[in-house]
């Protein structure tokens, strides 16, 4: 699986071990354009933890982001 970064490919961590999990399950390889990926090191695999987490904060972030311009609209009148 060739992707252009590991956030394109999902944004939640849960999912992208699961992926993980199940392409090496099949005997697919992961390779990110981007990022240095290599799953079958232990300091790989803490990578790709790490950048998924990374990836599902700044997904929250932004729906925190939305939701309080949101509110702020509402407030202003708008």
């Amino acid at each position: 699986m060739l992707v252009w970064r590991l956030d394109r490919l999902s944004r939640n961590l849960g999912d992208l071990i699961l992926l993980a999990d199940r392409f090496g399950e099949l005997g697919i390889g992961l390779h990110s354009i981007s990022e240095n990926l290599d799953l079958s090191s232990a300091s790989g695999r803490m990578f790709y933890h790490v950048l998924g987490t990374f990836a599902q904060y700044f997904r929250e972030q932004l729906a925190e982001n939305v939701r309080m311009g949101n509110e702020r609209a509402v407030r202003d009148g708008k």
